[in-house]
């Protein structure tokens, strides 16, 4: 069969390759002419769907089949359905329900296999272990618990180990729940001192439940000792006593001296007791019981106190080496009467324990070095007074060195010691550079050799112990004696000559002393540090010196110069301003007896009186200058002293003409005039400065003070000045105001 392609040919009949007929499908392939009817086959599994397509082949392509019937044509696994058992909690094993499901595995929900006898608990199936104590049956065999132990619980509200025999659960797991145990018998499961194991004490109770009540109870057992002060004083009130609990015992009987009352606590283990004015000595006692029985009474006595305690004997413990971190233990023995014992510590200690009692553990803090430890004793009378020791830590540092101190001579060998350090266990002693300690390092005493040559030098020693070392006492030492000091004796007016007397104080170490007197000088005695020298009439000046010696050598010379002539006289004593023309003016110096006087003064001055004397009064012009004096002798004079005395711009008094122009545009006031020396000058306003002085009333400036320009009042303050008349002067560009003050 052809197709619809025509070609015409010369034959009679067609060729091979040509057809006479038309409508062949498929003219590549001779199997087939007209299309087939194939079903659709989505998963190529050979079984395809109810679907179907007409082909032009003569076998079904892919994805097609001859045959149909598919029931999940998009699964290659599976062509029809397949029954499942129905797993409701899905735990691999289904009920006996089946379903009918296109699907080549079981899905969520269904099962292969068959036996689930509770498909609603997935902890149930045939594949299950039987558990015990759940009453279930787990593995679905029929039969719930099988070959299982059952245990039994009792309820143990009071936690006592034991429970109530009516509260229970059974569980074939051994293990109690929480709240329960394995022991029953419990016949109070509210009181956990009630149970099997329980002692029967006298209470009235079955105690051990053993059905019986108080029996066999034991005795009690007495209290031991009564806390509380072993005295008390008359009217002392709220004390307390005690004694420790006793188990058993529900009630305690006390009694007390007479006189005494019980304030609180009869019946219990603790009471506070008054005690009266009359109150006497006696025992306080106390008896434990219960309602079957009653211990002995305890007594002790009880002391009436009537005086202070006495003052602890003494406090032992160590006193040296208390090194900084250390701990150590001191103690007093008792004292009689005594109720309280206070310990007062040094600095940088502290009380680890015991305050209150007679021994203490006392630290040592990093600084501590001494201090005092004191104990007093007390009652309620009062308290002792204080026994006391001194702690060290490091030792004191020596008192001394004794020893020859000078007239130590080179390569001479010498002892040195000091008294013993409370504390020390050695002693180090420090000697200079060229020294040597031959004997004696680390004791109290040593012998030292000095070099061949040296002046003088220090030698130390300090006290050692565990703690450290103490400060160094110290001492200088010298070969040839110090140089003596200043020479005592008239250095002038040696004129005419005559016996005088000259010394220095004593040198230490000293043995001797060489005197050296100016050309014709002789001594006439000699005491050693004091001689008396005798001075020609004919003496002029010269040097006089003094040596001290010993067996070392001589010291440096304190030297005297000596004169015929008076020595200059000391400081000048007056004012060192005046007033031109200022009148009467005193100058004075100290007189020396057998002198005369020669005073100078300025240009212009005058001496009134008291040339030749030490005492002048003088009569000043217009003229600056200074006042000057020496002092004279049958030989000659002195040289001169003098004393610069400036004129001030100031008037002195109605005798006194030298006087600034007034000008008459200057009114300032003071108020209050008269006054205290607090004064206020107002009505300034210069419109420049100005220039305020004060004067006392001889004439000497006081004050000198710049008033700025514009100024409206001035403060000025003579509290401190003598009480008198007083010159205020204001200078200005326009003249001079002078004003007078006067304080009262």
């Amino acid at each position: 069969m052809g197709s619809s392609q025509t070609e015409s040919i010369c034959a009679s009949s067609a060729p091979a390759g040509y057809s006479t007929s038309t409508g062949d499908c498929n003219d590549n392939d001779g199997s087939i002419t007209a299309p087939v009817t194939y079903y659709v086959d989505a998963d190529n599994d050979g079984v395809g769907s109810s679907q179907t397509e007409s082909i032009c082949a003569s076998l079904a392509p892919a994805g097609y089949s001859t045959s149909t019937g598919d029931c999940n044509d998009n699964d290659g696994s599976i062509t029809a359905p397949v029954t499942y058992y129905v797993d409701a909690d899905n735990d691999g094993v289904g009920s006996s329900q089946t379903e009918s499901i296109c699907a080549s595995s079981a899905p969520a929900g269904y099962s292969t296999s068959t036996g689930d006898c509770d498909d609603n608990n997935d902890a149930v199936n045939s594949n299950t272990s039987e558990i015990c104590g759940n009453n279930i049956d787990d593995n679905c065999n029929g039969q719930t618990d099988e070959d299982c132990i059952v245990y039994t619980f009792y309820a143990d509200a009071d936690m006592d180990g034991f429970g109530n025999a009516s509260i229970f659960v059974n569980l074939s797991v051994n293990v109690a729940p929480q709240g329960y145990v394995s022991a029953a018998g419990d016949c109070n499961d509210a009181a956990v001192a009630i149970n099997p194991n329980a002692t029967e004490i006298c209470n009235g109770i079955d105690d051990n439940c053993n059905g019986q009540t108080d029996e066999g109870t034991p005795a009690l057992i007495a209290p031991t000792a009564i806390s509380g002060p072993a005295g008390v004083c008359k009217n002392q009130q709220g004390i307390a006593f005690s004694v420790a609990s006793v188990q058993g015992a529900t009630s305690y009987t006390w009694t007390v001296p007479a006189g005494a009352t019980i304030a609180s606590g009869q019946g219990t283990n603790s009471i506070t007791v008054n005690f009266s004015s009359t109150q006497v000595a006696g025992s306080i006692c106390v008896t434990a019981s219960n309602a079957c029985v009653s211990t002995t009474a305890l007594c002790r006595n009880l002391t009436i106190y009537t005086a202070k305690p006495g003052t602890p004997s003494v406090i032992n413990g160590v006193n040296i080496e208390n090194c900084a971190g250390s701990t150590r233990t001191f103690s007093t023995p008792a004292v009689a009467n005594t109720t309280t014992y206070t310990w007062t510590i040094p600095a940088n200690t502290t009380i680890v324990s015991g305050q209150g009692t007679n021994s203490i553990v006392l630290s040592f803090g990093a600084a501590f070095t001494s201090g005092t430890l004191s104990v007093n004793a007390s009652n309620c009378i009062g308290v002792s007074t204080n026994r006391s020791i001194t702690l060290y830590s490091k030792p004191g540092t020596p008192s001394s060195i004794s020893g020859l101190l000078n007239g130590v001579c080179g390569e001479s060998t010498v002892s040195y010691s000091c008294p013993a350090v409370t504390g020390a266990m050695s002693y180090n002693w420090t000697v200079p550079a060229g020294w040597a300690v031959n004997s004696g390092q680390g004791t109290t005493s040593v012998s030292i050799t000095a070099p061949s040559s040296y002046t003088s030098a220090s030698i130390s020693v300090a006290s050692v112990s565990a703690c450290g070392s103490s400060t160094n006492r110290t001492i200088t030492v010298g070969s040839v004696p110090a140089q003596p000091g200043t020479i005592s004796g008239p250095s002038s007016n040696l004129c005419g000559g005559g016996t005088f007397t000259y010394s220095v104080a004593a040198v230490t170490g000293a043995t001797s002393y060489s005197w050296t007197v100016p050309a014709n000088c002789t001594i006439a005695a000699n005491n050693g540090n004091s001689i008396t020298l005798s001075v020609p009439a004919n003496f002029t000046s010269g040097t006089l010196s003094v040596t001290a010696a010993n067996a070392c050598g001589n010291s440096l010379a304190r030297t005297l110069s000596l004169t015929r002539l008076p020595s200059t006289p000391a400081s000048i004593t007056g004012v060192a301003s005046v007033c031109a023309n200022q009148q009467n003016v005193a100058f004075s110096v100290t007189a020396t007896a057998g002198l005369s006087y020669t005073w100078t003064v300025p240009s212009g001055a005058s001496i009134v009186s008291g040339q030749g004397t030490s005492a002048v009064v003088v009569n000043f012009g217009a003229t600056a200058g200074n006042v000057g004096v020496k002092a004279n002798n049958s030989c000659g004079s002195s040289s001169t002293r003098t004393k610069a005395v400036s004129i001030a711009p100031c008037r002195l008094g109605d005798n006194a003409d030298a006087v600034l122009e007034e000008s008459e545009s200057l009114n300032a006031v003071i108020f209050p005039n008269p006054g205290n020396g607090n004064l206020t000058i107002a009505s300034l306003n210069y419109s420049e400065t100005a220039v305020l002085r004060v004067f006392a009333a001889n004439g000497q400036l006081l004050r000198n003070e710049v008033i700025p320009a514009n100024t409206e009042i001035w403060m000025l303050n003579l509290e401190a000045e003598a009480k008198g008349l007083y010159l205020i002067q204001i200078e200005t560009k326009d003249g001079v105001q002078n004003l007078r003050y006067v304080k009262d």
